[in-house]
């Protein structure tokens, strides 16, 4: 039976051995190179730079939509806004996202010229958000923000946790746990997560540095990365020197975004 699709593919589409060879070479290391993502995130974080240095004093009114909202908000920068937000972090989750999947599934394929039939338990690749998500479960990020310091310090808006100064994990661990509480009740798409999560990094200036600690996290990057991937290749060192170059700017970027008209009409009722 295998044997008459194989003829079947061949006799009807034109593929063979060398179709299935390129449709596998988008698998491999040299089929997956980062380098067009790279090029992109640095073409966004350029015109980000260039956006900020000249940002507008005032608020306008503005027909910027996010996840399809079709409802007009008042905003300001609306150019950087859309850059960072449509540019800046869609470039920064497609690099991250290059190599990256769940553990413990298999990928494997049963050559059949072009009609190359995958296994059932075939792997989903994760989101950007995901691995945000996973950095905060393997930090125990729920136990942290549940913590009675943490719930003071936030009460008092504190930057002082339990009698210490708050550092850069305690940072981010506080706001993914802000953007999950306002973003995922409301059933914004991960890539508003992600959006959200960009902006209010430059907002406080610690985007490279909340970076860093993710894919410093050996668990994290092991478990989640396959070999072939840019963050187990360059550690991300490389986009993270050149995204350090926006910390040299004041954001004041709308972290709401995608919720905001939603959260509107929640309030008005």
């Amino acid at each position: 039976m295998l044997t008459l699709l194989h003829m079947f593919a061949l006799t009807q589409f034109g593929c063979g051995r060398r179709g299935f060879q390129r449709n596998l070479m988008k698998r491999t290391p040299k089929g997956n190179h980062w380098g067009d993502l790279r090029a992109r995130l640095e073409v966004a974080i350029k015109q980000v730079m260039e956006l900020a240095s000249k940002q507008e004093p005032v608020c306008v009114d503005s027909d910027y939509t996010s996840d399809s909202e079709d409802t007009p908000v008042v905003l300001c920068n609306e150019k950087l806004t859309t850059a960072v937000r449509k540019d800046l972090a869609s470039a920064l989750r497609d690099l991250i996202q290059h190599g990256l999947m769940q553990l413990g599934q298999s990928s494997s394929l049963v050559p059949l010229g072009c009609l190359s039939l995958r296994s059932a338990n075939a792997p989903s690749l994760l989101h950007a958000w995901d691995l945000v998500l996973r950095y905060y479960e393997i930090k125990n990020g729920d136990q942290f923000n549940a913590s009675p310091a943490r719930k003071l310090s936030e009460s008092f808006n504190l930057d002082v946790i339990g009698g210490t100064s708050e550092t850069p994990k305690h940072a981010l661990l506080a706001t993914i746990h802000n953007i999950i509480s306002s973003h995922t009740p409301l059933k914004r798409s991960y890539d508003s997560h992600f959006k959200a999560f960009v902006c209010a990094a430059l907002n406080e200036k610690r985007l490279t540095s909340w970076l860093r600690l993710m894919f410093k996290c050996r668990p994290l990057v092991e478990r989640y990365y396959v070999h072939w991937s840019y963050v187990r290749k360059t550690g991300f060192e490389d986009a993270l020197r050149s995204l350090d170059s926006l910390a040299a700017f004041d954001f004041d970027l709308p972290v709401d975004l995608a919720i905001r008209q939603l959260q509107n009409m929640k309030d008005a009722f």
